[in-house]
């Protein structure tokens, strides 16, 4: 939900990316995204990961740049894993507690 400043709040704490120009705004922490995995599945390198199901988080506006798993691939300047990984078959969800609950059931 989110509070109508002009009804009469002086303040709100929002979670998402600004720039907010009909507000002031103050950045109060920032976000740190990594890949994670059920360490039962003893991954013992980037390579393994063309094995293992894809757990995909729906950022639901892509344009905004958020990480996916190419990205993140990319990033860590593996192209040649990127082109192995099955990532379309895995799971998609659109609220992060869900995707935390798949990956502890593996």
């Amino acid at each position: 939900m989110v509070l109508d400043l002009s009804r009469g709040a002086s303040l709100a704490i929002r979670y998402g990316m600004s720039p907010y120009p009909e507000y002031e705004a103050v950045e109060l922490v920032t976000d740190r995204i990594a890949p994670v995995a059920n360490p039962s599945l003893a991954l013992g390198g980037i390579e393994e990961l063309k094995g293992v199901r894809y757990i995909n988080f729906d950022w639901y506006c892509p344009s905004l740049g958020l990480p996916t798993w190419a990205s993140w691939c990319r990033d860590a300047r593996r192209p040649r894993v990127v082109a192995g990984l099955n990532i379309g078959a895995g799971l998609t969800f659109v609220a992060t507690g869900l995707s935390m609950a798949a990956i502890k059931q593996r």
